[in-house]
C-alpha cells in the first residue's frame, strides 16, 4: 500500500515538476504496438492504425499516458508527417492519407508516448510508399528489370481456425459474416479485451514488406540512442503544451494564459517557474491548432514552445529499395481503383461521432446568449450592446477602452471581482480597442457570465466570449498588448470508418472499386459476436487481420484468407 501511495505522490508531482526524474520513467514502462492495415502503399489511398499503449511493469495495456504520436519517416531520417493520438484505456487510433507529393521510397512508422522517449524506446514498422505520378528516384528505388517472374507467395496464415466465414469464396458485392470460433467465446479475458481488424485485398505489393503483428510487436521496440536530449514531462493527464521565457527575470506577474482559436476552445493558466519554463495540460478534445499566449501583465515576451527531438539515426531504413518491373500491372491496377474510389470519396465518407467533439466551453451552462440576429443589427460594437445588450457596458479613460458588466441580481461592483474576461472566436482578447473597430454586423453572437467568475487563482467580474461570422476575428499582436501565436498539432478525432452496405434501396450504379473492405479500430467481441462486411467489384485473394490483446495482456494474432471470383 505504501508503495503504491508512493507513486501516487510522483504522478501527482508531474503537474507541477518541469522534468521526469529517473525514477518516475521506471515506474512508467510503455511500449507501442501499432495495427496498421499495409506495408506497401500508393499515393492517394489510407494508411489505418490502431495504437496499443502496453504497460511493460504489469504486462497490460497501460492506463497512464494519455496521448502518443506517429510519424512517417523517410529515408533521409526526415518526419514527413506526424499526428497526435489521444489514448484512452490503453488505445487510440488514426490515419494517413498519403498525398502525391510523397515520393516512392522506404518508410518508417514509428510511435511513441513522451514517457517511452524518456527511456529512449521507439516503435518501428516498415512502410513501402509508391508514388504512380512522380518519376522514381534512383537513390530511394531501383527498379529491377532481370527477374522475369514475380513470385507472389501466399497470404500468410496465423492461428485462422480462431475466426470463422460463412464462405471461402464470394462474388462481387456479397456479404461477409466473420465470426470468432466458440473457444475464443467462452474465454472471458478474450471477450474483454481491445481489438482492431483489417480486410483488405493481398496482392503482389504485399509480399515485399511485412505488418509487424502483436505476437512479436517486442521486435520492432529499438533504443533511440536519445541519451543527453531533453527529458520530456510524461502525459497523464493530458497533451502538455511546454515551452521557455528567456526574460521571465523581468516580470512582476508570473501567470501565463492560453486559449485557441475555434467555437470550442482551450483556456488555461500555469505559472513561469524560476528557469522560465511553463508547462499546460490540456485535457478536452479540440480540433484548434492555433493557439495564443499572453501573460496577464501586459509586457512583452521573448518565448519559444518545446519541440520533440528524436535520434532517427536509430533507424534502419533500406536505400534504395528494389522493385521488379514486372510489378507495375498490379500498381497500375490498384492505382486506378484508387483513383476511382476518390472520385466517389463524398458518398463513402468517415464520420467524427458527436459525443467524442467537446461543444461546451469552460462556462457553458452559466452563460447568457445573444444570437444578434435575432435583433435590429446597428453597425457599431457601440450601439450593438447599449441597444441589444444591457448587461454590457463600456468605459473609457486616457483613450483606452475596457469592457465591463452589469450583474443585476447582486448589484456587485467590478471594483470588488476586477476585470472582466473577454474572448473573441476564443483567443483571450485585452484591447478591447480592436473589438470597437472591428464591425458589429460581423459578429454572429455574444455569450455572457455576468456575475463574479474564479478560473485558477484569478477573480474576474464575469466573461463575455464573443464569435463572429466567419472566424476571422484575429487580435493584433502590440507593444501594449503582445501576443504570441503558436500553430500546434492537435490530438485526432476517432472516426467512425465507412463500411459499405448493400441491400434492396442501395445505389448500385456507383463503382465499387475498394481494396480496403473494412477497417474497424475497435471491435468488441462480448458485444459483437460476429462482424458483417461486403466485398467489392474488385475479384482476388482478401486477408482478415485481426489484432490486439486481451484483458490479462496475452496478445491476439490472427491472419485468415477469403477469395472474391
Amino acid at each position: 500500500m505504501l508503495k503504491k501511495i508512493h507513486f501516487l505522490i510522483l504522478i501527482i508531482g508531474l503537474g507541477v515538476l518541469p522534468k521526469a526524474n529517473a525514477q518516475i520513467n521506471n515506474l512508467i514502462n510503455e511500449e507501442i504496438f501499432l495495427h496498421y492495415n499495409t506495408a506497401s502503399i500508393l499515393t492517394g489511398e489510407t494508411l489505418y492504425y490502431k495504437l496499443y499503449c502496453y504497460n511493460k511493469n504489469n504486462n497490460n495495456l497501460s492506463s497512464l499516458s494519455k496521448i502518443a504520436y506517429v510519424e512517417l519517416i523517410s529515408s533521409d531520417k526526415e518526419s514527413v508527417a506526424k499526428q497526435k493520438i489521444s489514448i484512452k484505456d490503453g488505445v487510440g487510433s488514426g490515419d494517413f492519407f498519403i498525398p502525391t507529393n510523397i515520393s516512392s521510397g522506404s518508410y518508417k512508422v514509428v510511435a511513441y508516448t513522451k514517457a517511452m522517449l524518456n527511456n529512449n524506446k521507439l516503435f518501428e514498422g516498415n512502410l513501402l510508399i509508391i508514388n504512380p505520378f512522380k518519376r522514381l528516384n534512383t537513390d530511394k528505388v531501383i527498379v529491377d528489370t532481370t527477374t522475369t517472374n514475380v513470385v507472389i507467395t501466399n497470404v500468410p496464415l496465423m492461428n485462422e481456425n480462431l475466426l470463422e466465414t460463412n464462405k471461402k469464396k464470394y462474388l462481387n458485392r456479397e456479404k461477409v459474416t466473420i465470426s470468432f470460433d466458440s473457444s475464443l467465446l467462452e474465454d472471458d479475458e478474450f471477450l474483454n479485451g481491445q481489438y482492431s481488424i483489417s480486410v483488405r485485398k493481398f496482392d503482389a505489393l504485399d509480399t515485399l514488406t511485412e505488418v509487424p503483428t502483436s505476437s512479436n510487436f517486442t521486435q520492432n521496440i529499438i533504443n533511440t540512442n536519445n541519451v543527453g536530449l531533453k527529458t520530456f514531462l510524461p502525459e497523464l493527464r493530458g497533451e502538455v503544451i511546454s515551452g521557455t521565457i528567456t526574460n521571465y527575470n523581468s516580470l512582476s506577474d508570473p501567470t501565463l494564459a492560453l486559449s485557441s482559436y475555434g467555437t470550442q476552445f482551450d483556456y488555461e493558466l500555469t505559472e513561469i517557474d524560476k528557469e522560465g519554463h511553463f508547462n499546460f495540460i490540456l485535457s478536452n478534445p479540440s480540433t484548434s491548432n492555433k493557439i495564443a499566449l499572453q501573460l496577464l501583465e501586459n509586457k512583452p515576451i521573448i518565448m519559444s514552445l518545446d519541440t520533440v527531438l528524436i535520434n532517427y539515426n536509430a533507424l534502419n531504413i533500406e536505400t534504395p529499395y528494389t522493385i521488379n518491373t514486372k510489378l507495375s500491372e498490379t500498381i497500375k491496377q490498384r492505382s486506378t481503383a484508387n483513383q476511382i474510389e476518390n472520385v466517389f470519396f463524398e458518398v463513402k465518407q468517415d464520420t467524427i461521432p458527436l459525443e467524442v467533439i467537446n461543444t461546451e466551453n469552460f462556462y457553458t451552462t452559466l452563460e447568457k446568449t445573444y444570437i444578434l440576429d435575432e435583433y435590429t443589427r446597428f453597425k457599431s460594437f457601440k450601439e450593438t450592446i447599449i441597444e441589444i445588450i444591457p448587461e454590457l457596458f463600456l468605459k473609457k479613460k486616457k483613450e483606452t477602452y475596457t469592457l465591463h458588466l452589469r450583474d443585476y441580481e447582486n448589484k456587485a461592483s467590478d471594483e470588488v471581482f476586477g476585470e472582466t474576461l473577454v474572448f473573441v472566436d476564443g483567443i483571450l482578447l485585452k484591447d478591447i480597442h480592436q473589438l470597437i473597430e472591428y464591425g458589429a454586423t460581423r459578429i454572429d453572437r455574444i455569450e455572457l457570465v455576468n456575475k463574479g467568475y474564479i478560473y485558477g487563482d484569478q477573480l474576474y467580474y464575469g466573461v463575455v466570449s464573443i464569435f463572429t461570422k466567419t472566424q476571422d476575428f484575429m487580435p493584433i499582436s502590440t507593444e501594449e498588448h503582445p501576443i504570441y501565436y503558436a500553430d500546434i498539432i492537435r490530438p485526432l478525432m476517432p472516426k467512425v470508418y465507412f463500411n459499405q452496405k448493400y441491400g434492396s434501396t442501395t445505389k448500385t450504379k456507383i463503382p465499387d472499386y475498394r481494396y480496403q473492405l473494412l477497417w474497424q479500430p475497435t471491435v468488441a467481441p462480448k458485444t459483437n459476436k460476429s462482424l458483417e462486411l461486403y466485398t467489392s467489384d474488385i475479384k482476388g485473394e482478401y486477408i482478415i487481420s485481426f489484432q490486439g490483446f486481451k484483458s490479462d495482456g496475452t496478445p491476439i494474432t490472427i491472419n485468415k484468407p477469403f477469395t472474391v471470383e
